[in-house]
């Protein structure tokens, strides 16, 4: 379903061409004739339809431009409720995670940004309620505790156990002549 914007366009746009088309029809018309009052007649009905024709492209130019200016104080409404929640995921999370959450932020703002009063609610109120929808906690990524530093420290120690026993153990595919892991530079 076309917006009464796009409908405005169309038919402006329509009407130009038939404007057009008529106006090449008087001309060939007025150049046709030998009678100087038809001809004056045909070239005053040209004027009109010329006119006509510069009004509605005029008309078509204003609502294009009107509706670049709304769409960029759209957009800048949606930069302002979505930026102060990208800086809190950025604060909160770290790569694919802050990506994902960013994505989905994004989604978020285009859904509301549908709502017909999108351009008249306030924007902390929005914010607030997105706020929500997003798993933030408000404990900036640094000062979360690192999830492999609340496991129990017997069971690390049963994993460098095993890893030592894999260690010991002869490797059948192991390359003899492989660079050094120690020293990555040797092998240069």
């Amino acid at each position: 379903m076309s917006s009464p914007a796009d409908m405005a366009e169309a038919m402006l746009g329509r009407f130009a061409e038939l404007s057009l088309e008529l106006a090449a029809g008087l001309q060939a018309r007025a150049l046709a004739t030998e009678d100087d009052e038809q001809a004056a007649r045909i070239a005053s009905a040209f004027h009109q339809v010329g006119r006509s024709l510069r009004q509605s492209l005029a008309l078509r130019d204003k609502l294009r431009r009107e509706a670049r200016e709304d769409q960029a104080r759209r957009d800048e409404r949606k930069a302002r409720v979505r930026k102060p929640l990208e800086r809190e995921v950025w604060r909160e999370f770290r790569g694919y995670d802050a990506q994902n959450l960013c994505r989905e932020l994004e989604r978020f703002v285009e859904e509301e940004a549908e709502d017909p009063d999108f351009m008249d609610a306030d924007v902390e109120a929005m914010v607030a309620a997105l706020r929500a929808r997003l798993p933030l906690t408000g404990v900036a990524y640094e000062d979360k505790p690192a999830i492999w530093m609340s496991g129990d420290d017997e069971d690390d120690e049963d994993e460098d156990e095993d890893y030592e026993d894999y260690e010991d153990e002869d490797d059948p595919g192991a390359d003899d002549d492989a660079p050094d892991p120690e020293n990555w530079r040797s092998s240069a």
